[in-house]
C-alpha cells in the first residue's frame, strides 16, 4: 500500500503517483555517439548534480580510442541521491581560456581604475584565470589581455568589467578547444524506476465553490 505522510492541499484533480525503485547511484553510462577528433588529454566528462541536496556527485572519465572516438565512459564515483538519470556531457577542451573578445567598448573608463573579473573554474581543483583591460585614449575598453589562462574550465566563464567612472563595456571568453566533437552518452541508475502498475490517486469527491 501507499501511505500518505502529508495530504497536501490545493489539488483540483487527482495527482499522478510515481514510485522510484533505485539506490540513488549510477549503474553505468553508455556511449550513444562516439564522435570524432578526441584526444585523451583534452577530453572531460561532466555529470549533472544529484536530485537530493545531500547526495554525492557522480564522476566519470572517457576512454578515447586510437582513432579519436569515445570508446566508453568509466564511472569513477557512482554518486548518491539521484532520482532520475543525470545528463552526461562530453567536453573536448584543454580547460584553459584561449581569448577574450570585447563586444562593447563602453565609455568613460580610466586605466587606473578599471578591473576585469572572471568567474571561477568548473573544476574544484582548477586554476583561476585572470586578465586586465586596455583602455583607449577616449575611455573605451579596447582589448582584454589574459594574464593567466587558468585551468579546469568546462564552459566559457563570464567576464565582468568594472570601473569607478566607466560603464557599458561587455566581453566574452572563448575556451581553447581540444579538437573533438559529436560524442554523446546516457546514464542508467542502479535499479529501475517508474509508476507502480495499477496505482492511481483517489478522485476528488468533495465540493468547492469560488466567487469573485
Amino acid at each position: 500500500k501507499i501511505l500518505i505522510t502529508n495530504h497536501g492541499s490545493g489539488y483540483f484533480v487527482a495527482p499522478v503517483i510515481t514510485t522510484y525503485s533505485i539506490t540513488g547511484q549510477l549503474e553505468s553510462s553508455t556511449v550513444s555517439k562516439p564522435g570524432s577528433g578526441y584526444t585523451q588529454a583534452t577530453t572531460t566528462v561532466s555529470i549533472t548534480a544529484p536530485d537530493l541536496a545531500t547526495g554525492t556527485q557522480a564522476t566519470a572519465v572517457a576512454e578515447v580510442t586510437n582513432n579519436g572516438k569515445i570508446g566508453k565512459i568509466l564511472i569513477t564515483n557512482h554518486g548518491s541521491g539521484y532520482f532520475v538519470a543525470p545528463v552526461i556531457t562530453i567536453y573536448s577542451i584543454t580547460g584553459q581560456l584561449e581569448s577574450i573578445t570585447v563586444t562593447n567598448g563602453g565609455s568613460g573608463y580610466a586605466q587606473a581604475t578599471t578591473t576585469v573579473s572572471i568567474t571561477a573554474p568548473d573544476l574544484a581543483g582548477g586554476t583561476q584565470a585572470t586578465a586586465v583591460a586596455e583602455v583607449t585614449d577616449n575611455g573605451e575598453i579596447g582589448s582584454i589581455l589574459i594574464t593567466n589562462y587558468g585551468s579546469g574550465y568546462y564552459v566559457a566563464p563570464v567576464i565582468i568589467i568594472t570601473g569607478d567612472v566607466g560603464s557599458g563595456a561587455r566581453a566574452t571568453a572563448k575556451l581553447e578547444g581540444g579538437g573533438g566533437s559529436g560524442a554523446t552518452a546516457t546514464a542508467k541508475l542502479d535499479g529501475e524506476s517508474g509508476p507502480i502498475t495499477g496505482c492511481s490517486a483517489y478522485a476528488f469527491t468533495g465540493s468547492w465553490s469560488a466567487s469573485r
